[in-house]
Protein backbone atom coordinates (compact mmCIF):
# COMPACT_ATOMS: atom_id res chain seq x y z
CA UNK A 1 0.00 0.00 0.00
CA UNK A 2 1.06 3.83 0.02
CA UNK A 3 1.07 6.41 2.22
CA UNK A 4 1.00 9.94 1.47
CA UNK A 5 2.51 12.52 4.15
CA UNK A 6 -0.76 12.79 5.72
CA UNK A 7 -1.41 9.12 6.49
CA UNK A 8 -3.93 8.57 4.10
CA UNK A 9 -3.55 4.34 2.89
CA UNK A 10 -3.69 3.91 -0.77
CA UNK A 11 -5.87 0.50 -1.65
CA UNK A 12 -3.87 -2.78 -2.01
CA UNK A 13 -1.96 -3.40 -4.65
CA UNK A 14 -2.61 -6.93 -6.50
CA UNK A 15 -1.55 -10.41 -4.56
CA UNK A 16 1.43 -12.14 -6.46
CA UNK A 17 1.33 -16.24 -5.91
CA UNK A 18 4.70 -17.79 -4.21
CA UNK A 19 4.28 -21.16 -4.52
CA UNK A 20 5.90 -22.91 -1.53
CA UNK A 21 6.90 -26.43 -1.13
CA UNK A 22 8.36 -27.24 2.25
CA UNK A 23 10.42 -30.22 3.10
CA UNK A 24 13.54 -31.73 0.81
CA UNK A 25 12.05 -32.27 -2.78
CA UNK A 26 11.44 -35.79 -4.38
CA UNK A 27 14.66 -36.88 -5.62
CA UNK A 28 16.09 -40.17 -7.08
CA UNK A 29 13.88 -40.12 -9.79
CA UNK A 30 14.05 -42.63 -12.70
CA UNK A 31 12.93 -43.31 -16.54
CA UNK A 32 9.28 -44.09 -16.37
CA UNK A 33 8.13 -47.38 -18.18
CA UNK A 34 5.55 -48.25 -20.56
CA UNK A 35 5.47 -51.92 -19.92
CA UNK A 36 4.12 -53.12 -22.72
CA UNK A 37 6.17 -51.56 -25.06
CA UNK A 38 9.11 -53.15 -23.36
CA UNK A 39 8.54 -56.86 -25.54
CA UNK A 40 7.97 -55.56 -28.70
CA UNK A 41 9.27 -52.02 -28.99
CA UNK A 42 6.02 -50.41 -29.30
CA UNK A 43 2.51 -49.55 -28.72
CA UNK A 44 0.03 -51.43 -30.93
CA UNK A 45 -3.53 -51.77 -31.35
CA UNK A 46 -3.52 -55.12 -29.24
CA UNK A 47 -1.93 -52.64 -26.75
CA UNK A 48 -4.35 -50.13 -26.81
CA UNK A 49 -7.57 -52.60 -26.18
CA UNK A 50 -5.91 -54.14 -23.03
CA UNK A 51 -4.97 -51.07 -21.57
CA UNK A 52 -1.65 -48.99 -21.96
CA UNK A 53 0.06 -47.86 -18.49
CA UNK A 54 2.98 -45.52 -17.45
CA UNK A 55 4.92 -46.86 -14.37
CA UNK A 56 6.70 -44.53 -12.61
CA UNK A 57 9.49 -46.23 -10.45
CA UNK A 58 10.56 -45.46 -6.29
CA UNK A 59 11.95 -42.35 -5.38
CA UNK A 60 12.85 -40.59 -2.76
CA UNK A 61 11.58 -37.87 -0.23
CA UNK A 62 7.59 -37.98 -1.56
CA UNK A 63 4.65 -36.83 0.74
CA UNK A 64 0.79 -38.17 0.20
CA UNK A 65 -0.51 -35.15 -1.35
CA UNK A 66 2.40 -35.11 -3.78
CA UNK A 67 1.04 -35.63 -7.25
CA UNK A 68 2.24 -37.36 -10.43
CA UNK A 69 2.02 -35.63 -13.65
CA UNK A 70 2.32 -37.45 -16.88
CA UNK A 71 2.51 -36.38 -20.63
CA UNK A 72 1.72 -38.62 -23.64
CA UNK A 73 3.04 -36.98 -26.42
CA UNK A 74 1.78 -33.31 -26.07
CA UNK A 75 -1.02 -34.28 -23.71
CA UNK A 76 -0.57 -33.46 -20.00
CA UNK A 77 -3.10 -36.61 -18.37
CA UNK A 78 -4.33 -35.54 -14.93
CA UNK A 79 -2.31 -36.01 -12.31
CA UNK A 80 -2.69 -38.62 -9.57
CA UNK A 81 -2.27 -38.55 -5.61
CA UNK A 82 0.79 -41.00 -4.45
CA UNK A 83 -1.20 -40.91 -0.96
CA UNK A 84 -0.07 -42.76 1.87
CA UNK A 85 0.93 -45.84 0.99
CA UNK A 86 1.72 -46.14 -3.00
CA UNK A 87 2.77 -48.84 -4.31
CA UNK A 88 5.89 -48.96 -7.17
CA UNK A 89 6.11 -48.90 -9.83
CA UNK A 90 3.01 -46.68 -9.77
CA UNK A 91 0.79 -47.06 -12.62
CA UNK A 92 -0.59 -44.75 -14.61
CA UNK A 93 -3.38 -45.29 -17.28
CA UNK A 94 -3.68 -43.49 -20.48
CA UNK A 95 -6.82 -43.45 -21.65
CA UNK A 96 -7.78 -44.84 -25.22
CA UNK A 97 -8.98 -41.09 -26.27
CA UNK A 98 -5.52 -39.68 -25.50
CA UNK A 99 -3.71 -42.72 -27.63
CA UNK A 100 -6.46 -41.88 -30.03
CA UNK A 101 -5.54 -38.06 -29.88
CA UNK A 102 -1.64 -38.36 -30.33
CA UNK A 103 -1.34 -40.79 -33.25
CA UNK A 104 -1.70 -39.22 -36.90
CA UNK A 105 -3.57 -41.69 -38.34
CA UNK A 106 -2.98 -39.74 -41.80
CA UNK A 107 0.55 -40.31 -41.82
CA UNK A 108 0.40 -43.96 -39.96
CA UNK A 109 3.30 -46.15 -39.46
CA UNK A 110 5.33 -45.94 -36.35
CA UNK A 111 5.47 -43.22 -34.63
CA UNK A 112 7.69 -41.44 -31.93
CA UNK A 113 6.04 -40.60 -28.88
CA UNK A 114 7.16 -38.76 -25.80
CA UNK A 115 6.48 -40.13 -22.80
CA UNK A 116 7.82 -38.28 -19.67
CA UNK A 117 6.57 -37.53 -16.31
CA UNK A 118 7.45 -35.35 -13.19
CA UNK A 119 6.11 -34.55 -9.26
CA UNK A 120 4.17 -31.54 -8.04
CA UNK A 121 4.00 -30.41 -4.86
CA UNK A 122 1.63 -27.95 -4.61
CA UNK A 123 2.81 -26.49 -8.00
CA UNK A 124 6.42 -26.99 -7.35
CA UNK A 125 7.46 -29.29 -9.78
CA UNK A 126 10.71 -31.42 -10.19
CA UNK A 127 13.02 -32.04 -13.00
CA UNK A 128 11.37 -34.21 -15.90
CA UNK A 129 11.69 -37.83 -16.52
CA UNK A 130 11.11 -38.61 -19.95
CA UNK A 131 11.39 -41.09 -22.74
CA UNK A 132 10.38 -41.69 -26.32
CA UNK A 133 8.45 -44.56 -27.47
CA UNK A 134 6.94 -46.06 -30.85
CA UNK A 135 3.17 -46.12 -31.10
CA UNK A 136 1.48 -47.43 -33.94
CA UNK A 137 -2.21 -47.42 -34.59
CA UNK A 138 -2.60 -47.84 -38.25
CA UNK A 139 -5.05 -49.73 -39.48
CA UNK A 140 -6.14 -51.53 -43.29
CA UNK A 141 -9.38 -51.02 -44.69
CA UNK A 142 -12.56 -48.60 -44.59
CA UNK A 143 -12.74 -46.11 -42.17
CA UNK A 144 -13.41 -47.46 -38.71
CA UNK A 145 -15.81 -45.04 -36.61
CA UNK A 146 -15.09 -46.92 -33.61
CA UNK A 147 -10.99 -47.12 -33.53
CA UNK A 148 -9.19 -48.45 -32.07
CA UNK A 149 -12.09 -50.90 -31.11
CA UNK A 150 -11.23 -54.02 -33.96
CA UNK A 151 -14.52 -54.54 -34.26
CA UNK A 152 -15.22 -52.14 -38.06
CA UNK A 153 -19.34 -51.88 -38.93
CA UNK A 154 -18.15 -51.08 -42.31
CA UNK A 155 -16.43 -54.49 -42.95
CA UNK A 156 -18.92 -56.21 -45.33
CA UNK A 157 -20.76 -58.73 -43.65
CA UNK A 158 -19.93 -62.74 -44.39
CA UNK A 159 -22.14 -65.53 -44.89
CA UNK A 160 -22.30 -69.41 -44.37
CA UNK A 161 -23.90 -72.58 -46.53
CA UNK A 162 -23.92 -75.98 -45.56
CA UNK A 163 -22.89 -78.07 -48.68
CA UNK A 164 -25.58 -80.46 -48.61
CA UNK A 165 -27.77 -78.19 -46.79
CA UNK A 166 -27.30 -74.87 -48.57
CA UNK A 167 -28.73 -72.62 -46.09
CA UNK A 168 -28.06 -69.02 -45.23
CA UNK A 169 -25.93 -69.32 -41.93
CA UNK A 170 -27.49 -72.69 -41.12
CA UNK A 171 -25.70 -76.30 -40.53
CA UNK A 172 -27.86 -79.13 -40.42
CA UNK A 173 -27.00 -82.84 -39.67
CA UNK A 174 -27.28 -83.34 -43.27
CA UNK A 175 -23.53 -81.55 -43.48
CA UNK A 176 -21.86 -83.85 -41.28
CA UNK A 177 -18.38 -84.80 -42.66
CA UNK A 178 -18.65 -81.93 -45.53
CA UNK A 179 -17.09 -78.47 -45.78
CA UNK A 180 -19.34 -75.59 -44.72
CA UNK A 181 -18.79 -72.21 -47.26
CA UNK A 182 -17.81 -68.83 -46.26
CA UNK A 183 -18.76 -66.15 -48.62
CA UNK A 184 -18.29 -62.53 -48.50
CA UNK A 185 -17.22 -59.55 -50.73
CA UNK A 186 -13.95 -57.69 -50.60
CA UNK A 187 -13.70 -54.23 -48.76
CA UNK A 188 -12.36 -51.63 -49.88
CA UNK A 189 -10.27 -49.98 -50.07
CA UNK A 190 -7.63 -52.65 -50.07
CA UNK A 191 -3.86 -53.38 -51.28
CA UNK A 192 -2.05 -56.09 -52.63
CA UNK A 193 -0.67 -58.75 -49.73
CA UNK A 194 -3.29 -58.15 -47.00
CA UNK A 195 -3.98 -60.81 -45.03
CA UNK A 196 -7.78 -62.09 -44.29
CA UNK A 197 -8.09 -64.39 -41.44
CA UNK A 198 -11.56 -66.72 -40.85
CA UNK A 199 -12.47 -67.51 -36.98
CA UNK A 200 -14.85 -70.01 -36.42
CA UNK A 201 -15.71 -69.62 -32.92
CA UNK A 202 -13.01 -70.04 -30.97
CA UNK A 203 -10.97 -71.21 -33.48
CA UNK A 204 -8.20 -69.17 -36.02
CA UNK A 205 -8.72 -71.48 -39.42
CA UNK A 206 -5.52 -71.07 -40.80
CA UNK A 207 -6.75 -73.41 -43.91
CA UNK A 208 -9.13 -70.69 -45.21
CA UNK A 209 -6.50 -68.10 -45.27
CA UNK A 210 -6.70 -65.39 -47.98
CA UNK A 211 -3.45 -62.70 -49.17
CA UNK A 212 -5.02 -60.31 -51.58
CA UNK A 213 -3.58 -60.24 -54.95
CA UNK A 214 -3.11 -57.00 -57.42
CA UNK A 215 -6.27 -58.30 -59.10
CA UNK A 216 -8.33 -58.07 -56.60
CA UNK A 217 -10.83 -55.64 -56.54
CA UNK A 218 -13.65 -54.10 -53.54
CA UNK A 219 -16.78 -56.24 -54.43
CA UNK A 220 -15.56 -59.23 -55.46
CA UNK A 221 -16.89 -61.97 -54.53
CA UNK A 222 -15.32 -64.40 -52.49
CA UNK A 223 -15.37 -68.11 -51.24
CA UNK A 224 -13.42 -69.81 -48.67
CA UNK A 225 -13.77 -73.30 -47.18
CA UNK A 226 -14.25 -74.19 -43.52
CA UNK A 227 -12.92 -77.85 -42.98
CA UNK A 228 -14.90 -80.60 -41.61
CA UNK A 229 -12.57 -80.96 -38.74
CA UNK A 230 -12.93 -77.34 -37.63
CA UNK A 231 -16.77 -77.58 -37.55
CA UNK A 232 -16.59 -80.94 -35.62
CA UNK A 233 -13.67 -79.91 -32.57
CA UNK A 234 -15.68 -76.39 -32.51
CA UNK A 235 -18.97 -78.88 -31.76
CA UNK A 236 -23.09 -77.74 -32.04
CA UNK A 237 -23.39 -74.45 -30.85
CA UNK A 238 -27.06 -72.69 -31.99
CA UNK A 239 -25.45 -69.24 -31.84
CA UNK A 240 -21.97 -70.07 -33.48
CA UNK A 241 -19.68 -66.46 -33.62
CA UNK A 242 -17.99 -66.40 -37.54
CA UNK A 243 -16.16 -63.68 -38.67
CA UNK A 244 -12.88 -62.73 -40.53
CA UNK A 245 -10.06 -60.13 -39.72
CA UNK A 246 -7.84 -58.00 -42.38
CA UNK A 247 -4.71 -56.72 -41.56
CA UNK A 248 -1.59 -55.19 -43.17
CA UNK A 249 1.44 -58.33 -43.60
CA UNK A 250 3.43 -58.52 -40.31
CA UNK A 251 1.05 -55.74 -38.83
CA UNK A 252 -1.30 -57.41 -35.00
CA UNK A 253 -3.22 -54.46 -35.83
CA UNK A 254 -6.63 -56.18 -36.72
CA UNK A 255 -10.06 -54.93 -37.83
CA UNK A 256 -12.82 -57.28 -37.85
CA UNK A 257 -16.27 -57.33 -39.23
CA UNK A 258 -19.47 -57.19 -37.02
CA UNK A 259 -19.35 -61.19 -35.85
CA UNK A 260 -22.44 -63.14 -37.83
CA UNK A 261 -24.47 -66.31 -35.73
CA UNK A 262 -24.52 -69.65 -37.33
CA UNK A 263 -26.76 -72.28 -36.30
CA UNK A 264 -24.79 -75.17 -36.04
CA UNK A 265 -26.16 -78.76 -35.60
CA UNK A 266 -24.11 -81.50 -37.06
CA UNK A 267 -22.63 -83.15 -34.44
CA UNK A 268 -24.29 -86.36 -33.03
CA UNK A 269 -23.36 -86.69 -29.74
CA UNK A 270 -22.58 -90.12 -28.59
CA UNK A 271 -22.12 -90.51 -25.38
CA UNK A 272 -19.51 -93.30 -23.49
CA UNK A 273 -20.67 -96.63 -24.10
CA UNK A 274 -21.55 -98.55 -20.95
CA UNK A 275 -19.44 -101.57 -19.91
CA UNK A 276 -19.55 -105.13 -18.24
CA UNK A 277 -18.27 -105.92 -14.87
CA UNK A 278 -16.76 -109.12 -13.98
CA UNK A 279 -15.49 -110.74 -17.53
CA UNK A 280 -14.27 -114.38 -17.31
CA UNK A 281 -10.63 -113.67 -17.02
CA UNK A 282 -9.57 -116.18 -19.39
CA UNK A 283 -12.23 -115.55 -22.12
CA UNK A 284 -12.67 -112.31 -21.78
CA UNK A 285 -16.76 -113.48 -21.81
CA UNK A 286 -19.26 -113.42 -19.65
CA UNK A 287 -19.68 -116.79 -17.80
CA UNK A 288 -20.94 -118.29 -14.42
CA UNK A 289 -17.99 -116.02 -12.42
CA UNK A 290 -19.60 -113.17 -13.64
CA UNK A 291 -23.27 -113.49 -11.98
CA UNK A 292 -21.57 -112.19 -8.45
CA UNK A 293 -19.20 -109.47 -7.24
CA UNK A 294 -18.43 -111.59 -4.52
CA UNK A 295 -19.96 -115.58 -4.59
CA UNK A 296 -19.27 -115.97 -0.83
CA UNK A 297 -21.04 -112.80 -0.44
CA UNK A 298 -23.65 -112.37 -2.94
CA UNK A 299 -25.26 -109.02 -3.03
CA UNK A 300 -29.19 -108.24 -3.35
CA UNK A 301 -30.22 -108.75 -6.87
CA UNK A 302 -27.72 -110.93 -7.33
CA UNK A 303 -27.17 -113.44 -9.56
CA UNK A 304 -26.71 -110.96 -12.04
CA UNK A 305 -24.47 -109.08 -14.55
CA UNK A 306 -23.28 -106.00 -13.59
CA UNK A 307 -22.84 -102.63 -15.98
CA UNK A 308 -21.35 -99.87 -14.98
CA UNK A 309 -22.76 -96.42 -16.51
CA UNK A 310 -20.10 -93.68 -16.91
CA UNK A 311 -20.05 -90.23 -15.31
CA UNK A 312 -22.99 -88.55 -17.17
CA UNK A 313 -22.78 -85.29 -15.40
CA UNK A 314 -21.54 -82.95 -18.61
CA UNK A 315 -24.76 -84.48 -19.85
CA UNK A 316 -27.39 -84.32 -16.98
CA UNK A 317 -27.80 -83.44 -13.43
CA UNK A 318 -29.52 -85.03 -10.12
CA UNK A 319 -33.42 -85.48 -10.71
CA UNK A 320 -32.84 -86.57 -15.10
CA UNK A 321 -33.83 -89.98 -15.94
CA UNK A 322 -31.34 -92.56 -18.04
CA UNK A 323 -32.94 -95.31 -19.91
CA UNK A 324 -30.64 -98.40 -19.51
CA UNK A 325 -31.43 -101.85 -22.21
CA UNK A 326 -29.70 -105.04 -21.90
CA UNK A 327 -30.59 -106.80 -25.25
CA UNK A 328 -29.52 -110.26 -25.04
CA UNK A 329 -28.95 -112.01 -28.65
CA UNK A 330 -29.12 -115.45 -29.86
CA UNK A 331 -25.88 -117.11 -30.87
CA UNK A 332 -22.59 -115.98 -31.46
CA UNK A 333 -23.40 -114.39 -34.62
CA UNK A 334 -26.54 -113.11 -36.62
CA UNK A 335 -28.85 -110.37 -34.77
CA UNK A 336 -31.80 -112.20 -33.49
CA UNK A 337 -32.40 -110.64 -30.15
CA UNK A 338 -34.44 -113.16 -27.44
CA UNK A 339 -37.05 -110.64 -27.09
CA UNK A 340 -38.96 -111.97 -23.97
CA UNK A 341 -35.44 -111.54 -21.95
CA UNK A 342 -35.56 -107.83 -23.00
CA UNK A 343 -34.92 -105.35 -19.66
CA UNK A 344 -35.12 -101.87 -20.00
CA UNK A 345 -35.02 -99.39 -16.59
CA UNK A 346 -35.73 -96.18 -16.14
CA UNK A 347 -33.31 -94.71 -13.44
CA UNK A 348 -33.47 -91.38 -12.17
CA UNK A 349 -30.04 -89.83 -11.09
CA UNK A 350 -29.54 -88.24 -8.00
CA UNK A 351 -26.58 -86.38 -6.86
CA UNK A 352 -24.06 -89.33 -6.58
CA UNK A 353 -25.53 -91.31 -9.47
CA UNK A 354 -24.92 -89.12 -12.24
CA UNK A 355 -21.05 -89.53 -12.06
CA UNK A 356 -21.73 -93.30 -12.81
CA UNK A 357 -23.43 -95.61 -11.14
CA UNK A 358 -23.72 -99.62 -11.70
CA UNK A 359 -27.00 -101.45 -13.24
CA UNK A 360 -27.75 -104.97 -12.65
CA UNK A 361 -29.41 -107.34 -15.12
CA UNK A 362 -31.46 -109.20 -13.06
CA UNK A 363 -33.53 -111.72 -12.56
CA UNK A 364 -30.85 -114.25 -13.81
CA UNK A 365 -33.58 -116.70 -14.59
CA UNK A 366 -35.82 -114.13 -17.08
CA UNK A 367 -33.32 -111.88 -18.65
CA UNK A 368 -29.88 -113.86 -18.69
CA UNK A 369 -30.40 -117.82 -18.74
CA UNK A 370 -32.82 -117.52 -21.54
CA UNK A 371 -29.12 -117.10 -23.94
CA UNK A 372 -28.22 -120.91 -22.91
CA UNK A 373 -30.43 -122.64 -25.35
CA UNK A 374 -28.00 -126.33 -26.25
CA UNK A 375 -31.27 -127.66 -28.53
CA UNK A 376 -31.99 -124.35 -30.31
CA UNK A 377 -30.50 -122.22 -33.16
CA UNK A 378 -28.07 -120.44 -31.21
CA UNK A 379 -26.50 -123.23 -28.98
CA UNK A 380 -25.33 -122.61 -25.93
CA UNK A 381 -23.41 -119.56 -26.37
CA UNK A 382 -25.23 -116.31 -26.77
CA UNK A 383 -24.61 -112.60 -26.39
CA UNK A 384 -25.56 -110.09 -24.11
CA UNK A 385 -25.59 -106.04 -25.36
CA UNK A 386 -25.95 -102.56 -23.58
CA UNK A 387 -26.77 -99.11 -23.90
CA UNK A 388 -28.55 -96.05 -22.32
CA UNK A 389 -30.15 -93.04 -23.82
CA UNK A 390 -31.21 -90.15 -22.14
CA UNK A 391 -32.88 -87.00 -23.04
CA UNK A 392 -30.57 -83.14 -22.80
CA UNK A 393 -33.56 -81.07 -22.84
CA UNK A 394 -32.79 -80.76 -26.85
CA UNK A 395 -32.94 -84.21 -28.15
CA UNK A 396 -32.46 -88.15 -26.93
CA UNK A 397 -28.73 -88.97 -27.33
CA UNK A 398 -28.08 -92.91 -27.39
CA UNK A 399 -24.78 -94.08 -26.03
CA UNK A 400 -21.91 -96.15 -27.64
CA UNK A 401 -23.16 -100.32 -27.52
CA UNK A 402 -20.51 -102.71 -25.38
CA UNK A 403 -21.61 -106.25 -26.69
CA UNK A 404 -20.36 -109.27 -25.32
CA UNK A 405 -20.55 -113.44 -25.39
CA UNK A 406 -22.23 -114.73 -22.99
CA UNK A 407 -22.07 -118.50 -22.22
CA UNK A 408 -23.63 -119.24 -18.84
CA UNK A 409 -23.12 -122.62 -18.47
CA UNK A 410 -20.32 -125.58 -17.57
CA UNK A 411 -20.10 -129.39 -18.43
CA UNK A 412 -23.16 -129.92 -16.06
CA UNK A 413 -25.06 -127.80 -17.91
CA UNK A 414 -26.31 -124.06 -16.93
CA UNK A 415 -24.82 -122.18 -14.21
CA UNK A 416 -25.52 -123.99 -10.43
CA UNK A 417 -27.62 -121.27 -8.53
CA UNK A 418 -27.22 -121.64 -5.28
CA UNK A 419 -31.10 -121.55 -3.64
CA UNK A 420 -31.56 -118.24 -1.88
CA UNK A 421 -32.07 -118.63 1.80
Amino acid sequence: MLLDKAGNRSPLSDFVRVDVALGPMPDGLQLPVVPLAVADGEINQPDALVGVYVEIPSFNNFKPRDRIEVTWGTKVLDTEEIGVSPTFPFPIRVPSPVLVGQYDLQVGGAQPTNVSYRILRGSVGSAEQAITIDVDLSYVGPDNPDWPDPTNPSLPTPEVYGKNSNTLNVLTRADAGQVAELKFDLYGPLEEDEVIDFYWGSQLVTEARYIVTDTDNPGDPITREIPWDRIRDEGNNPALPVYYSIHAPGSENEQHCVPISVDVDVITVVPDAPDFQGRNPTTNWLTCVSLYADPDNPAPGEPGIRVTVPDLSMHLKAGDTVKVTWTPLSGRTGETPIVPAIKSDDIILDATTVKGFTWLVQPYVDHILPTYDPEGPGGSNGRGRIQYEFFNGTETLQSGITEEVVAVYNAGGSCPIPPKP
